[in-house]
């Protein structure tokens, strides 16, 4: 490893960041945040260090009081050390290396180097010349940015080729020895031409500059290849494709460095600014395969936007990488080290993990729900032109399972992304029917939650404990009234229970709704026109009838009720149709028989259906109409319109716009 800690102060966006390095460091976060700002900072100090750069747009230009950045990395010589140690006392050691090894050999485990810059003025460093050269050559910086390479022209790979094969003076003396006597030697025929050459260079007053020593290794190495210009198999770089070119550009320079690593007294570096553009996931997976192979030669340094690059890096983790998420809060950069898995005893952190798993480290907001019918709702194409929010969240399924929600959570990984929870009810209250009493279940009521809350020393700890108390105190207590057949419920104090849940929920960043999502989507409010769209685009025409009359017999909150059972929810009391029927085994057969034959599958299609409807319906734009979302979105851009809709909204969906109001005020502080 080459770098153990990086600390940075004022540059560009960056006030101040410390970073703790391994072999693998990912940076990961949104553009924009800074990512690149961190990479720029690492390659400037190094550019720097045997000669000053430009320093122009790399001052804080949010705050034009800072005039002053700092730059300090912290080198582990470790390795250098044993092989430095490992080489002086070899028989055939290199007497000219003696003092060099020396040197190395002097140096502590870890040493700082920093640089501190004031604007107009010179660089001021806290080593010397001489040392900050060898820190150069004895930790090379490699730098690629996929954007800007140039994909078949892969020169510059001979320079770095040309530092592998770099000899020393006497080496090179004995190679110009056997050159200058094949040019002499007559049956060649070179050594007539090359005087009248040399002639013709005197007479225009023309001289050749000789090579440095890389100059020197870098012709020798073209010579033995007998060419310089690159090709994969036969085909020329011009005929393939950027993303064949980038991954064999990328393997190859790797390569040269691991054997710059084994035969050369350095630690190299790579840098890589979103290696990801332009790679098939198949050469994603390659990449971060040879990387891995690689750890120990070379130490590697990435800026990328690939969920699949850093699912990778995740599910391989043997605690030699290290993935930071960039952030950016009121214009400055921050990096957070995420927490990933080397020290979890579960391994399925790592098998679970996917694709979509990886985007929530990418997102600004995740909403983590229960399935297929919340992901639905809020990918509604006329639901995210009403509320344009929604389309900078990311859905993340899986809430019920705790591998996935370990894997996304913000709080247990350590990045800052903001999260929503969106839950049933009778994920954390069910109803006993021997005493008409309900008990809070799972992890928001769990003994270990209490005994967070019990440690909290603000004014929240007074609130969350007593939500806590009223909630516990009221299932432990309180009956509440119910209605035959369906277990519905106007008690006020059953209400005051989901609320305070709900309340207490939203605490820990999860929203509850008081039934089912069924039972956000289909309310008392919009009742009468769920069940026009339920006739007209759902029911089967033959037994629509025999439904509908069953139907109208009901009392307006048994209708309520019947309607979210036939679409598979549950009913005030959070009970299914199997529950009601076992609870109450006096239900009238035909009702039951209804609702058992002819419910409606939560992944039918009805849920995006009923929104477009509803919506379209308000806007008063047909409903079959191809042009609809169109007509709607040129709708919206009136403000009065827009307003009518969402209060519109608002009324017939209370519980749902709660939810995306709550993401909008959360946008607001991001």
């Amino acid at each position: 490893m080459s770098i153990s800690k990086i600390e940075i102060n004022n540059f560009k966006s960056i006030k101040h960041c410390v970073l703790y390095f391994k072999d693998i460091n990912l940076f990961i976060g949104e553009n924009g945040t800074g990512k690149s700002n961190i990479l720029n900072a690492i390659r400037y100090f190094f550019n720097c260090l045997t000669k000053e750069q430009d320093d122009f747009g790399i001052y804080n230009n949010k705050n034009h009081f800072y005039n002053e950045f700092s730059i300090s990395i912290t080198f582990n010589f470790e390795r250098l050390k044993m092989i430095s140690k490992h080489n002086r006392h070899r028989e055939d050691a290199e007497v000219n290396f003696s003092d060099y090894y020396k040197w190395i050999g002097q140096r502590k485990n870890e040493e700082v180097l920093t640089l501190k810059k004031i604007k107009g003025k010179t660089i001021r460093w806290n080593h010397k010349w001489q040392y900050r050269q060898n820190i150069a050559n004895l930790f090379p910086l490699y730098f690629i940015d996929s954007r800007s390479v140039n994909l078949t022209d892969w020169s510059k790979l001979w320079e770095i080729i040309g530092d592998l094969m770099k000899t020393h003076a006497e080496t090179e003396q004995e190679i110009n020895k056997t050159i200058e006597t094949i040019k002499e030697d007559e049956k060649y025929k070179i050594s007539n031409r090359f005087k009248k050459l040399s002639d013709a260079f005197d007479k225009a007053n023309v001289r050749v500059k000789s090579f440095t020593p890389k100059q020197y290794a870098t012709t020798i190495s073209t010579l033995l290849f007998r060419g310089n210009v690159f090709s994969i198999e036969k085909d020329s770089l011009e005929l393939l494709s950027n993303g064949t070119n980038a991954s064999n550009y990328t393997n190859l320079l790797i390569e040269i460095l691991k054997l710059i690593a084994e035969h050369k007294l350095k630690d190299p570096i790579v840098m890589l600014d979103e290696p990801e553009i332009s790679l098939h996931h198949k050469l994603i997976d390659a990449l971060a395969d040879r990387i891995f192979n690689y750890t120990g030669y070379i130490q590697f340094i990435a800026a990328s936007h690939s969920p699949r690059l850093l699912k990778n890096i995740i599910r391989k983790d043997k605690s030699e990488s290290q993935v930071f998420h960039v952030s950016a809060h009121q214009h400055y950069t921050y990096a957070t080290a995420i927490n990933l898995f080397s020290n979890e005893s579960d391994n399925r952190y790592r098998t679970v993990i996917t694709d979509q798993h990886a985007c929530a480290y990418f997102s600004r907001y995740i909403l983590s729900v229960e399935g297929a019918t919340e992901t639905e709702l809020f990918t509604n194409d006329y639901l995210r032109e009403l509320f344009p929010i929604l389309k900078q969240v990311d859905i993340m399924e899986g809430i019920s399972d705790d591998v996935v929600q370990r894997i996304i959570s913000p709080k247990q990984r350590h990045f800052r992304t903001n999260i929503l929870l969106l839950m049933d009810m009778d994920k954390v209250l069910e109803y006993s029917e021997s005493n008409n009493q309900f008990k809070t279940i799972g992890k928001l009521f769990s003994s270990a939650r209490k005994l967070d809350e019990s440690y909290y020393y603000t004014p929240l700890r007074k609130e969350y404990l007593l939500r806590r108390k009223r909630i516990l105190a009221m299932t432990d207590k309180c009956r509440f009234h119910y209605r035959y057949p369906f277990f519905s419920s106007r008690d006020a104090n059953f209400s005051a229970l989901i609320s305070l849940i709900k309340q207490y929920a939203l605490q820990y960043d999860t929203f509850i709704v008081a039934t089912t999502i069924e039972g956000s989507l289909i309310t008392y409010e919009n009742l009468d026109v769920f069940w026009n769209f339920y006739e007209h685009h759902i029911a089967e025409s033959d037994i629509f009838k025999d439904i509908d009359e069953e139907y109208t017999l009901l009392p307006h909150q048994e209708r309520l009720n019947f309607a979210r059972l036939l679409f598979n929810g549950k009913s005030d009391f959070i009970l299914s149709l199997s529950q009601i029927k076992k609870f109450n085994s006096k239900i009238d057969k035909d009702i039951a028989s209804l609702l058992t034959q002819h419910s409606i599958s939560k992944t039918s299609g009805w849920v995006s259906k009923w929104l477009s409807f509803f919506l379209l319906n308000e806007a008063s734009i047909p409903y079959t109409d191809k042009t609809a979302l169109q007509q709607f979105s040129a709708i919206l851009k009136d403000a009065e319109q827009r307003k009518k809709l969402r209060s519109s909204f608002e009324h017939s969906f209370p519980e749902l716009y709660e939810i995306v109001s709550h993401i909008e005020n959360t946008f607001k502080g991001i």
